[in-house]
């Protein structure tokens, strides 16, 4: 679920082309307090799902999803009858979670801040039963040689990350991870997707050993994604994507 905070014609045709770029019209939720914003994302993209975050529950056709953070049956009931779905944010408590995946409450989604506490009631409560597997993000098209470890060159045509690795596509139908390569680092940064909650203030380096400073400062406590982790001399840095280093 991606919110975009903008209604300006640039920040949506960006973000419409990262979603385009990899391949998620079918992975993805917009959503919007703002009806305009909902209205462009639509006009470029109608195969795109979308929500109307609060609001009046009476929305448009071009609109799937209707999501406020407390319960309205009469919203349950219009949106049901006119074939929508009706998403709760906010839900935290087990009594609400057992409450509104009721069927006969008609919420569809539910969103919470303790997802394996939900995932937990719903398996207990026979409300759904699923398997799960770790994602593998869309492979990207690249070009090039690289060498196995027994010496042999191999042509590499797609890349894609799963389980927090990095794989290889070789013709005519092989995966093979970076750890097979003759090339492989053991001390280059391992790529691996958390969050990290900050103990204090942090400057942000361009590199992992904190030698080139920016001028960005994150605050203490905030809460960031990041995409690698490398160690120097006892120190863990955290990549926030790009030339973008912390340390905790």
């Amino acid at each position: 679920m991606i919110e975009p905070k903008d209604n300006s014609d640039n920040d949506i045709n960006n973000l419409l082309s990262l979603i385009k770029k990899y391949h998620l019209q079918n992975r993805v939720l917009l959503e919007s307090f703002s009806e305009l914003a909902l209205l462009k994302i639509h006009k470029s993209d109608p195969q795109i799902p979308l929500t109307q975050l609060a609001g009046d529950f009476t929305i448009s056709p071009m609109l799937q999803y209707y999501a406020n953070n407390f319960y309205a049956k009469k919203a349950a009931d219009y949106l049901g009858e006119h074939n929508k779905k009706y998403l709760l944010w906010g839900i935290d408590t087990e009594i609400q979670m057992k409450k509104y995946s009721r069927p006969e409450e008609n919420v569809s989604g539910i969103l919470t801040d303790y997802p394996v506490k939900l995932t937990t009631i719903l398996h207990e409560n026979n409300v759904f039963k699923r398997y799960y597997e770790a994602a593998a993000y869309p492979s990207e098209s690249i070009s090039g040689y690289m060498y196995l470890k027994n010496g042999k060159k191999v042509y590499v045509d797609q890349v894609k990350m799963k389980d927090n690795q990095l794989f290889y596509h070789v013709k005519p139908n092989i995966w093979i991870s970076y750890d097979n390569l003759k090339n492989s680092n053991k001390f280059a940064p391992k790529a691996q997707v958390g969050k990290i909650k900050l103990e204090h203030d942090a400057q942000v380096y361009t590199d992992p050993s904190f030698e080139k400073k920016t001028e960005k400062k994150l605050r203490k406590d905030s809460t960031w994604n990041y995409f690698a982790i490398k160690k120097i001399q006892r120190k863990t840095a955290y990549n926030l994507g790009g030339a973008q280093w912390v340390s905790q």
